[in-house]
């Protein structure tokens, strides 16, 4: 599942949003934050401590 890389890649790189995004699939970085902001609705940087 692209959520669960997602997490995995944002937790244990240095790796940029975008560069996240487009490694799981997503077209851009916008694309890849309306998915979180499903499931976090503070947003990726707000969520950092979802992720873990």
């Amino acid at each position: 599942m692209r959520t669960q890389e997602a997490k995995r890649l944002l937790t244990e790189t240095t790796d940029s949003i975008t560069t996240i995004a487009l490694e799981i699939g997503y077209n851009d970085s916008a694309q890849f934050s309306a998915t979180f902001k499903k499931q976090a609705p503070n947003g990726l940087p707000q969520s950092m401590d979802w992720l873990q």
